[in-house]
C-alpha cells in the first residue's frame, strides 16, 4: 500500500502515512528514538514484542490492537525470535482528536480480526490497487472507532465556509494565503474571519496555515 493515502470522512481527515507487515529481529528503541508526532497501530501477529510505558511493561498479544497517541514517550523491545506485525502510522485531524500520551490496549473483534489478516495477508503478496488501500482505511478507522468517544470532538456547529476554506489549506498547504483572500471567499471581512477561523479551529489562519506545512515534513518510518 503506497505512502500518505488520505481519505476524509465527513469532516475529519485520516491519513494513512505508512502501512506495512513487519518482520524484525531486532526491535529496542528508546523513548527518544519513538515519540513522534503521528499515531501508531499494531496488530501483532507473534507474540515476542514488548512495550514500556510510564515504567510499565506491555506485551503485545496476537488478536490485541494496540494505539499509540501522537507525542507519547514509549519505549520498545522483543524477546527471542522474529517479531510478526502489522504497523501503521496515521494522523487524525488535531481538531477532530488531539488526544496525546495515550496508548490504547483492547481486543480485536471479529471484524477486526478479519480486517487486519486480510491488509495482512494484501501486504505480503504484494498485492496493490485500490481494494487494499481501502482496507486499510477500514482496518484503521474501524479500529479507532474502538477509542473512548470522550476523545472525539464534533465539527458539525462549524460553520461550512469555515470547513471548506480548511479543506483547501489541508489540499495545498504551501500555497500562499492571505487572510484578505480566504475572507473573500468566505463573503465576509478579514476581521470577522479571523475571528471565526480561530473559533473554529483553535488557532489563528496564519497559525494553521504554517502548522499544515511543518506537518509535510514528517519523520521516516520508525518501528
Amino acid at each position: 500500500m503506497p505512502e500518505h493515502d488520505t481519505i476524509e470522512i465527513g469532516h475529519t481527515r485520516l491519513e494513512i502515512i505508512i502501512c506495512g507487515r513487519a518482520k524484525v529481529d531486532t526491535w529496542n528503541y528508546t523513548e527518544e528514538m519513538l515519540q513522534v508526532p503521528f499515531w501508531r497501530l499494531y496488530f501483532p501477529l507473534s507474540d515476542n514484542g514488548i512495550i514500556i510505558y510510564q515504567g510499565q511493561e506491555i506485551p503485545l498479544h496476537p488478536g490485541h490492537i494496540y494505539i499509540i497517541a501522537a507525542e507519547t514517550p514509549f519505549a520498545c523491545r522483543k524477546t527471542e525470535g522474529i517479531l510478526d506485525k502489522l504497523v501503521l502510522h496515521f494522523n487524525l485531524d488535531e481538531d477532530f482528536c488531539s488526544c496525546r500520551d495515550r496508548i490504547f490496549d483492547f481486543p480485536a473483534d471479529s471484524i477486526l480480526t478479519e480486517l487486519g489478516n486480510q491488509l495482512s495477508s494484501a501486504i505480503d503478496k504484494n498485492v496493490r490497487g485500490v481494494n487494499s488501500i481501502m482496507n486499510g482505511f477500514a482496518f484503521c478507522s474501524t479500529a479507532i472507532t474502538k477509542l473512548p468517544s470522550e476523545l472525539f470532538t464534533s465539527l458539525q456547529s462549524v460553520d461550512s465556509d469555515m470547513l471548506e476554506i480548511r479543506r483547501m489549506i489541508q489540499r495545498e498547504p504551501c500555497r500562499e494565503y492571505k487572510n484578505s483572500d480566504m475572507a473573500r471567499i468566505a463573503g465576509i471581512s478579514a476581521s470577522i474571519f479571523i475571528r471565526r477561523f480561530t473559533a473554529a479551529f483553535g488557532m489563528a489562519p496564519q497559525h494553521y496555515i504554517q502548522k499544515e506545512r511543518v506537518n509535510l515534513v514528517l519523520p521516516g518510518a520508525s518501528p
